[in-house]
């Protein structure tokens, strides 16, 4: 996992400070999407919910000086999608790969109760 290991995480005092580390951030989210690393990406994305809430918790007359940096954080909300799409994509690949699972199961029970209890005394009659 690449998660780091801090769970009360220091973040920059300054708006380019936390708009970098969002940057950051995102990127090992979508890395730990790329490897399957759940935990990792559960992690992170708790350490997300932190940073947005530091950015919202910014003085009201800090506010303006987000202006400067829409197109970043446009971009940031545009990663946080293709985030959301590449979780969406895993998501329906092992629900088609679980329902396959089930299918195989279910097959298997069914052979198994074929060869199941009573069977034996059954072809011992014949003998």
């Amino acid at each position: 996992m690449s998660a780091p290991c801090s769970s009360a995480h220091e973040f920059p005092d300054t708006l380019p400070g936390l708009l970098d580390f969002w940057r950051q951030s995102t990127r090992r989210e979508t890395e730990a999407i790329e490897r399957d690393d759940w935990r990792g990406l559960a992690f992170l994305h708790e350490e997300k919910v932190r940073l947005l809430r530091a950015l919202d918790a910014m003085p009201l007359e800090d506010r303006d000086a987000f202006q400067p940096h829409l197109r970043l954080i446009r971009e940031l909300q545009s990663a946080e999608r293709a985030n959301a799409s590449a979780i969406d994509v895993k998501l329906k690949a092992l629900r088609l790969e679980i329902d396959g699972l089930d299918q195989s199961s279910r097959a298997l029970r069914d052979v198994r109760s074929a060869y199941g209890h009573g069977r034996e005394a059954l072809w011992q009659s014949y003998s």
